[in-house]
């Protein structure tokens, strides 16, 4: 049943994009997650209006707020391996 409703509430906001979709479809599916990935929003579009050079360092700040972790995730060097950010 729960199933049925999440794909209700996605078929409702298909034209809704960037946060308004995170706080219409994640935001009823999982509050918690839609927060973590708001932050990271406003964090991608910060770091996008000051030139902010994409890397790794700066994806890893982002993926650390999309999974609601204490610190940057480490880098996975092969499926289910991973290694700290300086090895």
């Amino acid at each position: 049943m729960a199933k049925a409703s999440i794909i209700a509430c996605n078929g409702l906001r298909q034209n809704l994009i960037g946060a308004a979709r995170i706080r219409a479809f994640d935001g009823a599916v999982d509050p918690v997650r839609a927060k973590g990935l708001l932050t990271a929003l406003e964090l991608l579009r910060a770091d996008a209006a000051r030139g902010a050079p994409l890397d790794f360092e700066l994806l890893r700040g982002w993926q650390q707020h999309v999974l609601g972790a204490p610190q940057p995730p480490s880098f996975r060097t092969s499926p289910g391996t991973s290694t700290s950010a300086s090895g």
